[in-house]
């Protein structure tokens, strides 16, 4: 190998080190966008946290007005049960009048007296 010939393998050589100059810079220019990215995705977590923050927050709202609704629930099934039971009393008190009026019909009948009751 003459000395030209050596000549044009080194530069040969320094023009692949030219490329490889190229490629890092592609790979800052890649490095810097990955680093944007990671900038957008940390105020997108940020967005998210807050988003279910507030969710935690509305689903603890409604966790506390499940349980007002069912003790509300629990308070109206109590006075249902209570109206039946005095509703149930009512009756009883009206078919005791019944039969007592049933009685006084037949001491009347018994002495053939008409009375209208009105």
């Amino acid at each position: 190998m003459d000395v030209n010939d050596k000549f044009d393998l080194i530069l040969d050589k320094l023009s692949k080190v030219d490329k490889l100059d190229e490629v890092v810079e592609r790979l800052d220019s890649i490095e810097q966008k990955l680093e944007e990215h990671d900038k957008k995705f940390a105020e997108y977590d940020k967005k998210f946290d807050a988003i279910f923050a507030k969710l935690e927050e509305h689903d603890k709202k409604f966790d506390n007005i499940d349980m007002q609704f069912k003790s509300i629930n629990y308070r109206f099934d109590m006075l249902l049960k209570e109206l039946k039971s005095d509703f149930k009393k009512i009756e009883e008190k009206f078919d005791e009048i019944d039969d007592r009026f049933d009685e006084i019909d037949e001491r009347f009948d018994s002495m053939n007296v008409n009375v209208v009751f009105s």
